[in-house]
């Protein structure tokens, strides 16, 4: 059996440099900086991996137009020579940081729509066949394992167990009677937004069970 080596926790409070703005505005002073504090964003809050992607990407987009504006600037007046390097060194900057941006965009917008499906499978269709997810992602059975063990540790699916020995990935039975107990009281079934999961819920507004997102 597999087992999390790593629990990936939810903050207890937000740090003012956990702040969208703080992060924005950093990013364009310094940049690094600013990338990390995404990634860290990513790992601690749960919700944010389904739309880290998408923000990655129109940052990355707001630096390759900043960049587009320096050269544009270079064609509509005179400058001297150390003008000219500065404005070749900001062109150079801007291209460079929206080309990682675009990238590490892409990167986890593939990484997130792969998580959907893997939620889907489970979650939704019940599927716990390992070879089974393998062929419907058609991914390596290898890349799956790997994929279920960072959903689990992130607690996207932290209740799951995969069994290799078994080749499947399941609820262990307390929880099942658990579940099935409040089965009742439960009122109805809503799909979370953010990453697809199916929650029933009895509340009019609560929190998805797997991603942490609100639903309603």
């Amino acid at each position: 059996m597999e087992k999390s080596k790593k629990i990936y926790g939810i903050p207890d409070k937000d740090y003012f440099f956990d702040n969208w703005i703080f992060i924005i505005i950093t990013l364009f002073i310094f940049p690094p900086l600013a990338i990390f504090l995404l990634i860290r964003r990513t790992i601690l809050h749960r919700r944010n991996l389904f739309k880290i992607g998408n923000i990655l990407i129109i940052l990355g987009f707001i630096f390759f137009s900043i960049s587009g504006l320096f050269c544009y600037a270079t064609t509509i007046a005179e400058y001297t020579m150390e003008e000219i390097d500065l404005l070749i060194y900001f062109i150079m900057f801007n291209a460079i940081i929206g080309s990682i941006l675009f990238i590490l965009g892409m990167y986890n917008k593939i990484k997130a729509r792969r998580y959907r499906k893997y939620i889907d499978l489970i979650v939704n269709k019940k599927v716990e066949d390992l070879n089974g997810i393998s062929a419907a992602t058609r991914l390596s059975k290898n890349r799956v394992i790997k994929d279920l063990n960072t959903l689990i540790d992130r607690r996207y699916l932290e209740r799951y167990v995969i069994d290799e020995k078994r080749n499947k990935i399941y609820l262990p039975e307390g929880y099942i009677e658990e579940l099935n107990s409040i089965k009742n009281i439960l009122t109805r079934v809503v799909t979370c937004k953010n990453c697809g999961a199916s929650n029933k819920v009895e509340e009019k507004v609560g929190s998805c069970e797997y991603c942490g997102s609100y639903i309603s």
